[in-house]
């Protein structure tokens, strides 16, 4: 997956969990998209991917993935 969507961290984990196995992003973005995965196994990811396939708009899947990912808030994200 090429583009911005990869450089957000809780769409990353989204990603991740519907298949995707190649996310590129840019250089600024890495270290926090690789914080938040090395942090979520792909179980996680597979739940997330399908809370937010679930979710009834795109503010509603956000926020129920962000509550998911308490990793986020742990690195200031």
């Amino acid at each position: 997956m090429c583009g911005e969507a990869a450089s957000d961290p809780a769409l990353a984990v989204v990603l991740v969990g519907l298949g995707v196995s190649s996310l590129s992003m840019t250089p600024r973005a890495l270290a926090d998209v690789a914080a938040v995965l090395a942090d979520t196994d792909l179980g996680t990811c597979r739940r997330l991917a399908r809370v937010a396939v679930d979710a009834e708009s795109a503010a509603d899947a956000r926020a129920r993935v962000r509550e998911g990912l308490p990793v986020l808030a742990d690195l200031g994200l």
